[in-house]
């Protein structure tokens, strides 16, 4: 992951998204964690920037439930790939009043991304030879997954892959 940052919700006046990532961070995708894991460096002034969020202990922060109506993004950056995931998404939900920031402290060696991150905006399927294909969106409780882009496929493994995948999640 080479960039990290938190954009507000629309307001009068505009604000340039707050970033929390200076230089690139090795990245575990991981679909069998609710939450996402990064170091304390990250996590905790990106939640001072958000609206609302209180430390509970453990690197855990509490929001507002409310936040999941709100127009913000977190942006995920791999490369020159942006992935903007909605605070809908993100902020995930425990019970009624209860709801989490997506992403808790991990320590400086845990670097998760979880499906706070992986359900709303990314998924990953990996080829033989290290061939990568990135996948995105989702329908409905289902994920239709349009491709963007083509990591070392040739032209007919293109032409295979192109039609999309459609799966439950």
């Amino acid at each position: 992951m080479t960039s990290l940052a938190l954009r507000l919700p629309p307001s009068t006046t505009p604000t340039a998204p707050k970033t929390f990532l200076s230089t690139p961070l090795a990245v575990f995708l991981d679909s069998g964690g609710t939450l996402s894991m990064l170091p304390s460096s990250i996590v905790r002034p990106l939640a001072a920037a958000f609206p609302g969020a209180q430390n509970v202990g453990s690197g855990q922060y509490t929001v507002p439930c409310s936040a999941m109506n709100q127009t913000g993004f977190v942006d995920f950056g791999f490369g020159e790939k942006i992935i903007r995931v909605p605070w809908k998404e993100f902020v995930w939900f425990v019970e009624p009043g209860l709801c989490a920031l997506g992403l808790m402290e991990g320590g400086e060696g845990t670097h998760i991304l979880g499906d706070t991150f992986l359900r709303a905006a990314f998924g990953m399927l990996l080829f033989p030879l290290s061939r990568t294909l990135h996948i995105n969106s989702h329908f409905h409780g289902f994920y239709l997954f349009r491709f963007l882009s083509f990591c070392c496929l040739g032209k007919e493994e293109q032409e295979f892959w192109s039609f999309g995948v459609l799966g439950c999640y």
